[in-house]
């Protein structure tokens, strides 16, 4: 029977006169009810902070189009037809699939499986948490007003999920006596958090490493135990390179492999937390907290977790960060939240201190989580490029203003969606999500910004972008080769890519020709393909975009939706002309 964190003894402590001590027991009996008390009224403004702040974001209806066609038997497809992997989150697409199976609401269900990660989450941080004191409550109060935690422990995305995954791992394994020595969790619990979304390892690598390094030293691993502890992460990996042709999720290819210069990359990180800084000073002190507490605790575990945090920074800057502001810092949150009170402040006045400054910085952003309003609106966009996404969104797709209306679809692109339904045939589209759901499997969609188009995350980026909105040139002969199913690209190299692209997801499942054209896909050969392409033949919108860009008022400054049409035998791509209901907004 595996116990959590507060019902078992750590493995090790610091010595009594340092001024950080791992704490060890369950609280005395005499202190429980105040205790429970506190847990109580902790738990208690999380959940109000939940129920004001949900929300679904506009990705997650890129999930809930290829759920919807799963259900009505085009396989997992974006366009049925294609098979391309355009989620991040296989463990949490596998959740939501027996739900949409017996048609369940999407919006609803994905803000309930979300609700009930966030309490599991919350459950086990108070439960590691006891005694509760004045140090915890400061970090309980920080984490409350982490607008990062907060507004991605609903959103529809697998966020919630990851950070359930983590408390769980932490308070089940790490932090336990009975398990910490046990390699083969430690290895299941990663898989489980790869699969959740694959860099959310990366905060955790340090402490996996030193559990595989011990158990190598001991003697101890055993091949039928990495039989079963990897089963889940391996199992999806053959399965996705098998079924799609790639291991790696197709929005991993199109958000990491831009080809943009790392001064690129670190700048738009600058910008993300510079932007955090500025909206989100409670994360930033948490995370600060959460990497100090660790590294001076003198316990290795939650060294290896601090280290794990200032991994997941450097992470950040490689990739160049993201444009949704906080949402690549939540599980950061959460496991500095950990990290944090599993120390005991001493003496008594430090804790008295941290509370204050706690309250001093957490205090004004409890007006965007616990006591967020429910008409709650902000559409500007950084000159980074980073925006409040629960802000820009919440309107239409926060659970408040969705029960308040009695209907979750009242945003303009479900309307668009349902207008290109009416008139079936292959358009481009930027802002895919609620426009890809409402419109249906009927209505093929080229996404240019590649996340769910296996051949154009095979290329590089467009300079000087939007973080997280790498757009591609489309190649020229690309929306001929899509619209009359066959390969009429100009390029001879990436003619060739989109042979083997096209094999990959269109061809059939066993087909040999098939198959070797995933080794090629998968080996050095696609590598040095892409590297040779003539990029000065990459398109018809080479020197434009076919995508919007946002205003401060988040309103769209230019067209967003192509619709391509067949006239003597020509293609053209002309912007759509959509009959929206005078009822839309």
């Amino acid at each position: 029977m595996i116990r959590t964190c507060a019902d078992a003894e750590t493995q090790s402590l610091a010595q009594p006169e340092t001024s950080a001590l791992l704490r060890d027991q369950p609280p005395p009996t005499r202190h429980r009810p105040a205790q429970l008390i506190w847990m109580a009224v902790l738990l208690g403004l999380f959940l109000t902070a939940f129920v004001r702040t949900a929300w679904v974001a506009e990705d997650a209806f890129i999930t809930f189009r290829v759920l919807d066609n799963l259900a009505n038997g085009y396989g997992i497809t974006w366009n049925p037809g294609e098979r391309v992997q355009v989620f991040t989150h296989p463990l949490w697409f596998l959740v939501l699939v027996p739900f949409f199976l017996i048609g369940t609401d999407p919006f609803f269900t994905s803000l309930a499986l979300n609700l009930a990660a966030f309490l599991l989450t919350l459950l086990l941080f108070l439960q590691c948490s006891r005694p509760i004191n004045v140090a915890t409550l400061a970090i309980s109060l920080l984490l409350l007003s982490s607008r990062s935690f907060i507004d991605y422990s609903s959103s529809g995305l697998e966020n919630p999920l990851v950070h359930a995954l983590i408390a769980s791992y932490l308070s089940l394994i790490v932090f336990n006596r009975e398990t910490a020595s046990k390699w083969h969790w430690h290895v299941l619990f990663s898989g489980l958090i790869w699969l959740a979304r694959p860099d959310a390892i990366i905060p955790i690598l340090p402490l996996l490493a030193s559990s595989l390094a011990n158990a190598w030293h001991s003697g101890q691993l055993r091949s039928s135990k990495w039989v079963v502890a990897t089963l889940p992460a391996v199992s999806w990996g053959l399965f996705a390179l098998f079924y799609f042709g790639s291991p790696i999720p197709n929005t991993a290819l199109a958000k990491v492999a831009t080809a943009l210069d790392t001064a690129t990359k670190f700048q738009m990180a600058t910008d993300y937390f510079v932007w955090t800084f500025r909206n989100d000073l409670a994360t930033i002190l948490l995370i600060t907290s959460g990497i100090v507490a660790g590294a001076v605790s003198g316990n290795t575990q939650l060294r290896l977790l601090s280290l794990g945090l200032l991994c997941w920074l450097v992470y950040l800057f490689a990739i160049g960060a993201d444009y949704m502001g906080g949402r690549f810092l939540s599980t950061a949150s959460v496991i500095a939240a950990f990290t944090a009170a599993r120390v005991a402040i001493k003496p008594p006045r430090i804790g008295i201190i941290a509370l204050s400054i706690a309250a001093a910085i957490a205090t004004p952003s409890l007006t965007h989580t616990a006591a967020a309003s429910s008409n709650y609106h902000n559409p500007a966009i950084s000159p980074g490029g980073i925006a409040d996404e629960r802000g820009f969104y919440y309107p239409w797709l926060g659970l408040l203003p969705s029960l308040h209306a009695g209907n979750w679809q009242t945003h303009l692109w479900f309307a668009e969606g349902t207008a290109a339904a009416k008139a079936p045939g292959l358009y481009i589209r930027c802002t895919i999500g609620m426009f890809g759901f409402s419109a249906g499997p009927h209505v093929a969609i080229i996404d240019p910004y590649a996340l769910t188009d296996s051949f154009l995350a095979r290329l590089p980026s467009k300079k000087n972008v939007r973080p997280g909105h790498f757009e591609r040139d489309i190649p020229n002969g690309y929306i001929e080769s899509i619209s009359e199913a066959r390969n009429d690209i100009h390029s001879p190299m990436l003619r060739s890519l989109y042979d083997d692209v096209r094999l990959a997801r269109q061809g059939d499942l066993f087909d040999l020709e098939r198959l070797s054209a995933i080794v090629r896909l998968n080996t050095g050969d696609i590598r040095k393909r892409n590297a040779s392409a003539d990029t000065s033949d990459l398109g018809m919108k080479a020197r434009t975009s076919l995508c919007p860009k946002f205003g401060d008022s988040g309103h769209v400054d230019s067209t967003d939706t192509w619709r391509v049409s067949t006239r003597n035998h020509r293609i053209f791509v002309e912007p759509a002309q959509l009959v929206i209901n005078q009822n839309s907004p």
